[in-house]
């Protein structure tokens, strides 16, 4: 599903990703699903990839699109259980497929309405909640190389803040690995 902004700036970006995925969150728990969000635009259950959220600037219009994992394919899906999940697969009681998608579509739309035109301290806190990749130990890694270190907090365009073994460092792009804790 995508959604078209129009008149937005690519500095919305971000923000516009957050607010989808917290609409997506929140959806998603409504219906029991224990979903989390992972900078800078993954929503997982268990480490396990359900959806992805981007987002494209076309002139003075932003495109924010979310693809999710709803129903299981009946064939192909073995190799991907490891990395990926589908919402079928934690619901007690599944509805329909048209149903579930169809309500989840209204509830991640009136959701990002919601997080679009709340204040920005209020989409950030529940945004921070909702991160799983705070606090975390991760790698991020990019085309120059890799960081490791606690994944901090983001700064104002969301970037995200590392304190690494080379100080703290803002990522604005890279793909995340959440690592296993260090044992003491």
């Amino acid at each position: 599903m995508s959604v078209l902004l129009a008149d937005r700036v690519a500095t919305d970006a971000f923000w516009s990703v957050a607010a989808l995925s917290v609409a997506l969150q929140s959806a998603l728990q409504t219906h029991g699903v224990d979903a989390t969000i992972k900078w800078p635009n993954d929503v997982l259950v268990a480490d396990r990839k359900l959806a992805g959220v981007l987002a494209e600037m076309h002139g003075a219009t932003l495109v924010v699109g979310v693809g999710v994992n709803v129903h299981r394919p009946a064939h192909g899906s073995a190799e991907l259980s490891d990395i990926a999940t589908w919402v079928d697969d934690h619901l007690s009681e599944a509805p329909s497929r048209p149903r579930l998608r169809e309500e989840l579509a209204v509830a991640v739309l009136n959701g990002f309405d919601h997080w679009l035109e709340c204040g920005h301290d209020e989409l950030v806190e529940r945004w921070t909640l909702g991160c799983s990749t705070l606090g975390q130990r991760v790698r991020v890694e990019r085309g120059t190389g890799s960081v490791v270190g606690i994944a901090e907090g983001v700064d104002g365009t969301g970037a995200l803040i590392v304190d690494g073994a080379d100080g703290r460092v803002v990522h604005h792009v890279g793909d995340v690995v959440h690592l296993r804790p260090i044992a003491p």
